[in-house]
């Protein structure tokens, strides 16, 4: 990916010598070495594939925005607002298929909860 696209600037600091350049940039390593060791530590030991890493970053992106929360209500909310629920006044449609209202929904999830 082409960062500098973005804005981003590329610098280089040699550790060897410096951790902060003459020009004053600097790399936030303890910061990235922490996430990176939190990430690695809740990726599943066995049966992890290559073509889920995206879906495990993003799990635990998710997590880390919400640690200080209720992590099943934010679940909650989440599919509320990414997923349209249609009311009802019946627990069937035309087509005999089984549909649920927003209520029932949210009830059926909180009951699980317990």
């Amino acid at each position: 990916m082409n960062l500098s696209k973005h804005g981003y600037i590329h610098k280089t600091v040699n550790h060897s010598v410096e951790f902060v350049n003459e020009e004053g940039f600097h790399t936030n390593n303890c910061k990235i070495e922490g996430h990176w060791r939190q990430m690695k530590a809740r990726l599943p030991t066995h049966g992890r594939k290559k073509e889920h890493h995206s879906s495990y970053l993003a799990e635990f992106k998710w997590k880390y925005i919400h640690s200080r929360e209720d992590l099943w209500k934010e679940f909650l909310k989440d599919i509320k607002k990414n997923y349209k629920f249609e009311q009802l006044d019946n627990a069937s449609n035309e087509n005999n298929e089984v549909t649920v209202s927003n209520e029932q929904c949210e009830n059926e999830f909180q009951d699980a909860a317990i």
